[in-house]
């Protein structure tokens, strides 16, 4: 009789899996975009903000004193590095591709030139600390000031990312 149960349960557990793996594949993402149009008509949206409240703050912090002390520069928010940095390997690429950063400011001729990374006090969930590492490498290879701030930040850290922005 035991053993019954058990080859029962064994059953029902590998049915589970296998009801598992196929839900998986429902939710697939998909790259043909006669596809995502109709996943996208069916279904729901909603706004997001762009930046939580502490970025916003250093936002409005760090917008003034770039127009004061560098005219012609700008800030940018929630930028995929993919629209930062280029690379011949397409690996290397798709792997900072999908990530974004916090804070770009560009010269006035359109030239990434410093990212600015908050991290805040909800920042180190996760893999974080890789997903920054691998950040940091790439703007180092690609010639980017790579800067972290954290919630402690204060006006004089704030005045020196201005006024050293590289040339």
């Amino acid at each position: 009789m035991e053993y019954i149960i058990i080859i029962a349960v064994i059953f029902v557990l590998l049915g589970a899996l296998a009801n598992k793996k196929k839900t998986r594949k429902t939710f697939k993402p998909t790259s043909k975009s006669e596809n995502q149009l109709d996943i996208v008509a069916r279904s729901d949206f909603h706004k997001s903000k762009l930046m939580n409240k502490e970025e916003y703050g250093l936002f409005i912090r760090l917008e003034p004193l770039l127009k004061t002390n560098r005219p012609g520069h700008r800030l940018f928010t929630q930028v995929s590095m993919g629209e930062l940095i280029g690379s011949p390997n397409k690996s290397a690429y798709f792997c900072i591709n999908n990530k974004r950063v916090d804070f770009v400011i560009i010269s006035p001729y359109g030239d990434p030139l410093v990212v600015i990374e908050y991290q805040g006090g909800g920042h180190y969930q996760g893999n974080a600390v890789q997903r920054d590492a691998v950040k940091k490498e790439a703007c180092r290879k690609a010639g980017i000031a790579f800067i972290e701030l954290t919630d402690k930040y204060s006006d004089r850290d704030l005045d020196n990312i201005i006024l050293h922005i590289p040339k």
